[in-house]
Order: C-alpha cells, then sequence, then structure tokens
C-alpha cells in the first residue's frame, strides 16, 4: 500500500515508472524495516512537498528509451494484457510518457542541489553502495554498519519481488525484448526524445559530482 507523507516520514525515494523503485523500495524495506518513507507517486508535486518538508528525498533515473518503453509495457500489464504479441503500437499515448518524463526530470534537473540522485544502472550494478547512500539519511539509531549493509543486500537482491506477469515483471523475455525494441525505434523519433536525453545526461553528470 502507497503511504503519504506524515510527521514521521524519514524517507522519499521515486522516479519515473520502472526505473529500478520496486526495486529499491524492496531492498530499503528489508533492510531497515522501521523506517517510514514514502514511494511510488512518479509525480513532481510529491517532490515539491518533501522538499519543503526537508525530507531526504532520493530520485531514480534511467535511460529514457528504457524507462518509457518499459513503462508503455507496464501499462498494458495492468489493463490485463498478458502477452507482448498483443501489444499495438499507440503513438499518441507513447509520446505522452516521453513528454512526463521530461517534464518529470526538467523539474528534477532544477533542484539537484536538493535532491539525491540514483542511476538505475548503479542500483543493479552495485545495490550496496546506494543502500549505503540513504543510511546516511535515516535516524542514527537505525543506521547499519557498511559490511552489515552489504551482506544483507547480497542476501536478498535476487529474490523474486514486483510483478510476475510478463509485461509488468522486470524480467527480460524474448518477446518482451522485442516489443520493446519496436517501441524504443518509435520513441526516438519524438522531438521530445532529444529532451529526455539531455536530461539523462545532465543528470547523470549531476550524479556523479
Amino acid at each position: 500500500r502507497i503511504k503519504w507523507f506524515n510527521a514521521g516520514t524519514e524517507l522519499y525515494v521515486d522516479g519515473y515508472p520502472r526505473s529500478g523503485n520496486t526495486f529499491a523500495q524492496f531492498l530499503i524495506k528489508n533492510l531497515w524495516p522501521s523506517v517510514d518513507f514514502v514511494h511510488h507517486f512518479h509525480a513532481i508535486a510529491p517532490l515539491k512537498i518533501a522538499l519543503k518538508r526537508k525530507i531526504p528525498t532520493f530520485v531514480l533515473f534511467r535511460y529514457p528509451a528504457a524507462a518509457i518503453s518499459s513503462n508503455y509495457l507496464k501499462t498494458f500489464a495492468m489493463q490485463g494484457c498478458s502477452s507482448p504479441l498483443q501489444i499495438q503500437t499507440d503513438l499518441r499515448f507513447l509520446r505522452e510518457l516521453t513528454k512526463s518524463y521530461a517534464d518529470y526530470y526538467q523539474y528534477v534537473s532544477e533542484n539537484t542541489d536538493y535532491l539525491k540522485l540514483i542511476d538505475f544502472e548503479m542500483l543493479i550494478s552495485d545495490p550496496g553502495s546506494v543502500m549505503s547512500s540513504i543510511n546516511q539519511e535515516i535516524s542514527e539509531q537505525l543506521q547499519l554498519q557498511s559490511h552489515a549493509i552489504i551482506r544483507q543486500v547480497n542476501k536478498i537482491k535476487d529474490r523474486d519481488f514486483g510483478a510476475r506477469d510478463p509485461l509488468g515483471s522486470s524480467k527480460p523475455s524474448p518477446d518482451k525484448e522485442h516489443a520493446k525494441d519496436t517501441l524504443i525505434d518509435a520513441v526516438g523519433q519524438f522531438k521530445e526524445f532529444d529532451r529526455c536525453l539531455k536530461l539523462h545526461d545532465l543528470l547523470r553528470e549531476a550524479s556523479r559530482a
């Protein structure tokens, strides 16, 4: 269940859909079961609220074509579609998803001094380091030793979590990858996609600063 902000909220962790949100949530809940944190809103308004309340906020970002195409497939999964082979390319809807990526990260890029950025690729390749960064922002009495974080992350990172249906799951399949390739080709034709790429590059640079 998605929780809203309250007086005890310690963290806000979010990003554009399909950018590692559920994986990050899974790790945080396992590492710090009692930490009160907000996640999975995928919108600008909660970012503004978190910043106004000075809540430590982590924003996930992923290469735009991958995130947008995966979000498109996830939308169909939520509507009951179970096979990538049943997916049709709705260019208008795909453009809306592309624009929403650009709008979301435009706001993020304008507030990088106040937000902590998590590159999807880093979350997947080195989740222990990402969780160690989050560890520094929670209540001191709940913080873990670095070696304990790495040990626990290595123990749980390969467990099954999140959606299990073919389209909603983060696990690859030949049919899903083929459908994504078709969508990625379409996304690359939109003028909004150039804006997405520039924002992604800005965020990657800011995340490494």
